[in-house]
C-alpha cells in the first residue's frame, strides 16, 4: 500500500516479521503522521519490539516494466561485479565480490576483469530520462535498440577504463539474479539489458557540488541512487568518458 496517497498505518505490535514498511513518524516537536521515504524490512522481534533492517527510500525504484528493482538490489548486483573503492560513498566501504551465481568460462572470464575496477561512485536511471542521447551513442558503444532499460553512471578509480558492452553483460546477469521479476522481462525481450557508463574522474564530485548550489544543504545532501531529473541526468551525460 506504500505507493497509496492514504495508506493504512500498522503499529509496531501489528507489523509481521519478513514484511516491507515505510516508515511514519509521529513526536513531540511537532511532527504527526510524517512519511520520511524509509523503508524497512522486519527481520524479528526482540521480545515484542520489531527489529528492523534499512531497506531503500520511496522513489529510489528503477520500474520500466513493474519489475520494481530496489536500491538494495542495484548495489548488490554491483557489487557481484565490480570492487566499490575505498573512496567510495555507498555503504560498506570496499566490497569485494561475493556472487554465489555459477558462470561458464567465458562470463567467469568477463567478471574476473570487471572485478578489478573500483567503482567510486554511481547513479542510475530509466532511459525515458534521456532525450535520444542513448540512441546517438548506440551505433558504438552502448547498442542501438530502445527497448525500456536502466542507465548505469560509474565513476572509477583514476586510470581505470571500462568496456561499457561488457559491464552491461555483467550487470545484467546480476540484475535477473537478484530480482526474478526483472528476469522474466529479460526472457520475454520486454526489457533490455542495462547500458553502463563511465563518467569522468571527479564527476560525481562536480554533481554534489551542482546539487548543493541549487539549494541542497552541505552538511545533509547526499548523491541520488535513482536520478529522477532530466537535468540529473543531463549533468552526469555530460561528464562521460568518450
Amino acid at each position: 500500500d506504500m505507493h497509496l496517497e492514504q495508506p493504512k498505518t500498522l503499529t509496531s505490535g501489528e507489523v509481521s516479521a519478513g514484511e516491507e514498511y515505510e516508515l511514519v513518524l509521529t513526536n513531540l516537536s511537532g511532527l504527526r503522521r510524517y512519511r520520511f521515504g524509509d523503508v524497512v524490512r522486519i527481520g524479528g522481534f526482540h521480545h515484542k519490539a520489531p527489529m528492523v533492517e534499512f531497506r531503500y527510500r520511496t522513489g529510489q525504484i528503477l520500474n520500466v516494466r513493474g519489475e520494481k528493482t530496489s536500491e538494495v538490489m542495484m548495489l548488490n548486483a554491483l557489487k557481484s561485479v565490480f570492487s566499490l573503492s575505498s573512496k567510495s560513498s555507498t555503504p560498506g566501504g570496499v566490497s569485494r565480490y561475493f556472487s554465489g551465481m555459477k558462470a561458464d568460462c567465458k562470463e567467469e572470464s568477463d567478471s574476473l576483469a570487471l572485478r578489478a575496477k573500483d567503482v567510486v561512485d554511481y547513479a542510475c536511471a530509466e532511459y525515458l530520462l534521456f532525450n535520444g542521447e542513448l540512441s546517438a551513442a548506440g551505433n558504438t558503444r552502448l547498442g542501438s535498440t530502445m527497448l525500456p532499460h536502466y542507465v548505469l553512471f560509474v565513476e572509477l578509480e583514476k586510470g581505470q577504463r571500462l568496456q561499457g558492452l561488457e559491464a552491461s553483460a555483467a550487470l545484467d546477469r546480476e540484475l535477473q539474479r537478484v530480482n526474478p521479476i526483472y528476469k522474466s522481462f529479460r526472457v520475454k525481450g520486454a526489457i533490455e539489458a542495462p547500458k553502463v557508463v563511465q563518467v569522468r574522474e571527479g564527476a560525481f564530485s562536480n554533481f554534489r557540488d551542482t546539487l548543493i548550489r541549487k539549494g541542497g544543504a552541505a552538511n545533509q545532501l547526499k548523491v541520488p541512487r535513482v536520478l529522477r531529473r532530466k537535468e540529473d541526468v543531463g549533468t552526469l551525460w555530460e561528464l562521460r568518458v568518450v
